[in-house]
């Protein structure tokens, strides 16, 4: 489940926030709990288990730890093996089938692969629990007595997936006092961007992923950190998997405009019109796909693609050839999404950013 998805911003955070504030004092930690399992569970419930069960062994080992304080040797014996236990399963799951793939070319051997697929949000659980292990050996924080508190901890959902990584000495008075609990995951969805708090009204889901995706490509573009030939790259992926789900999706309305639109790029010769006809072209057919994901994706970098199908079809214009060649590829897209013909749109589409690519090449000399 993702953060900018239909299902999280208008069913699953709503719920959340109801009954978090519909449940009693002592019960409000564990709702957030369920909420956070059931947000990593969304895609992958198996690997539920292996978060509870590290969870599980980090309230074992911090109790060991606190228990034998007044026995060093033992104390960090018990740290010892949380954190080894903790990275031997995070390497397991990372780099198991590196290492086998790295053993068959070093010795000629041909071991199977374990095809393991990396459980999301691994390394951030990981390390916030050992950050509550170390934090325990330090003395900085007593052990948690509430496995629910613990749990809590390690798996609330607004910072589950993409961090920050907390200390558990930072949070961890917060997570005796259920209101804080919330109050922080609130405090981090405002940074993310998930919802927008405005003092003396109240918490707003917003819809800003996409300006900041686009700002943030955008800066790393004026930055030299990402070039043409990376935009392309991701315009011309999101674009094919666009045609392949609007051979199914796509209305007849939407058939008809990119027809229209087709017919007006060729008679077109203002390269500004020629830019925004381009743009409506392609934003078309991301909508016809029906999928919500590639279509929130394409705006969020629309700022950065406006810019760049602008200078492309500058390039383009610089000759009739070009233009004729380019145009024709917007005909044949549009031709094989009216016969439902898989082949000759994603064809059609190769040729349309092979051409791009061939003016990128002759900038770069």
């Amino acid at each position: 489940m993702l953060f900018s998805s239909i299902p999280f911003l208008f069913w699953f955070l709503p719920g959340v926030l109801i009954l978090y504030a519909a449940a009693p004092g002592s019960l409000k930690n564990t709702v957030l709990l369920l909420s956070s399992l059931f947000f990593y569970g969304w895609g992958e419930p198996r690997y539920v288990i292996w978060m509870m069960l590290a969870i599980l062994m980090a309230y074992i080992f911090g109790w060991l730890i606190e228990r034998y304080q007044s026995v060093p040797k033992l104390a960090r014996l018990f740290l010892a093996l949380s954190v080894s236990s903790s990275l031997l399963m995070l390497g397991y799951f990372k780099y198991a089938d590196f290492f086998i793939r790295n053993v068959n070319a070093a010795t000629g051997c041909s071991i199977s692969l374990l095809n393991i697929t990396l459980p999301i949000g691994i390394s951030f659980y990981t390390f916030q629990i050992l950050s509550y292990t170390v934090d325990v050996y330090r003395q900085d924080v007593k052990a948690q007595r509430n496995p629910i508190d613990l749990a809590t901890y390690v798996a609330l959902f607004p910072q589950l997936i993409a961090g920050p990584i907390v200390r558990y000495s930072d949070i961890a008075e917060q997570l005796n006092v259920s209101r804080n609990s919330v109050r922080e995951a609130i405090r981090i969805m405002d940074m993310t961007g998930v919802i927008s708090s405005q003092q003396g009204s109240g918490n707003y889901i917003t819809c800003e992923f996409q300006k900041s995706l686009a700002e943030t490509m955008t800066m790393m573009f004026a930055m030299d950190q990402i070039d043409y030939s990376q935009i392309s790259q991701i315009r011309q992926a999101l674009e094919c998997l666009a045609f392949s789900l609007a051979i199914e999706h796509a209305s007849d309305g939407q058939i008809e405009e990119m027809e229209m639109l087709v017919k007006e790029l060729d008679k077109s010769s203002d390269d500004a019109k020629n830019a925004a006809l381009d743009k409506k072209l392609h934003f078309t057919l991301a909508q016809s796909s029906g999928n919500i994901l590639v279509l929130d994706f394409l705006e969020a970098c629309s700022g950065v693609i406006d810019s760049f199908i602008h200078d492309m079809r500058a390039e383009i214009l610089r000759t009739e050839e070009r233009k004729k060649l380019l145009n024709e590829c917007h005909k044949k897209l549009t031709e094989a999404l009216r016969e439902k013909d898989e082949m000759k749109g994603q064809e059609a589409l190769k040729r349309h950013f092979m051409l791009i690519n061939e003016i990128l090449e002759e900038r770069e000399k």
